[in-house]
């Protein structure tokens, strides 16, 4: 997630739930860092990297209360009630994420 200023890139985001779905991968095989979660969590948000996005209690709610149609995956809709609360861009090649900002309900950007 990014947050712009100006037409420039200001700050860039990372997700708790985009932590939870790469250690899912890499668990399942699906996915090498080339280093551990952990390695990469670290990196990514060592200086001026990916600032660290908790999930707040918030967010937790209205990922239950997103307008329009979203399906129903929890780490989608989470991710864009994370992006809506904190007034985000949300980088993705999701297609339903992409096709739900489409209709106006979150800022994406289409990686």
């Amino acid at each position: 997630m990014h947050k712009w200023s100006r037409g420039r890139l200001r700050t860039r985001y990372l997700s708790a739930i985009s932590i939870l779905e790469v250690a899912r991968l890499v668990s399942y095989g699906q996915l090498d860092l080339g280093m551990s979660v952990d390695d990469f969590v670290q990196e990514s948000t060592r200086d001026g990297g990916f600032q660290l996005l908790p999930l707040s209690t918030r967010v937790l709610i209205e990922s239950t209360r997103l307008p329009g149609d979203l399906h129903r995956d929890p780490s989608d809709r989470l991710l864009a009630a994370t992006a809506r609360e904190h007034s985000l861009t949300l980088v993705t090649r999701d297609r339903e994420l992409l096709r739900y900002g489409r209709r106006g309900h979150l800022r994406v950007l289409a990686l």
